[in-house]
């Protein structure tokens, strides 16, 4: 009698090569789907920011070509309106916003976001020609995460319509 030796099935190398370049790919594949995440949170925490940033900004500078310049500290601007109560615009530091009082600083609401933090504002201020020239700098972070953490600089001048 002959005994046939027709063995079916993988060896043991075979299965431990496989397993092997399994788990390279797998562990590959999630590193660069995790990468991506990470770059997708820190991409929607730069809109955030551009975005918050931009409307009070944009919102500064309308109100300081509408108005008069009475005073320009670090931290706070005061406009005058003839028609309606004077108008500041500070750096609360505390809250890490910027916060618009109108007729005095006690009455105060934040024009940005709780959801982004600012670390630096600065308001500077010249006279050009008769007009008031303000410049606003400011410096704001977003995320909570280190690894998707941004944090963006921003700057715009306005000067007044009105001679003063």
């Amino acid at each position: 009698m002959s005994s046939s030796s027709n063995h079916k099935g993988f060896t043991l190398i075979e299965l431990m090569v496989a397993l092997s370049i399994f788990s390279i790919v797998s562990f590959v594949a999630t590193s660069t789907i995790i990468t991506v995440m990470n770059s997708y949170r820190k991409a929607q925490n730069v809109k955030l920011l551009v975005d918050n940033l931009s409307f009070a900004l944009d919102s500064m500078s309308f109100k300081i070509r509408e108005g008069l310049v009475v005073s320009v500290a670090n931290t706070e601007i005061h406009l005058f309106y003839p028609a309606s109560n004077d108008l500041y615009y500070r750096f609360n530091s505390d809250a890490g916003s910027i916060e618009k009082c109108i007729g005095n600083t006690d009455n105060c609401t934040a024009i940005t976001s709780p959801e982004i933090s600012l670390r630096n504002v600065l308001f500077t201020g010249n006279n050009v020609a008769g007009r008031s020239m303000i410049t606003i700098s400011v410096l704001a972070e977003a995320g909570g995460v280190a690894q998707s953490k941004s944090s963006v600089t921003m700057q715009t001048t306005a000067s007044t319509r009105s001679n003063i």
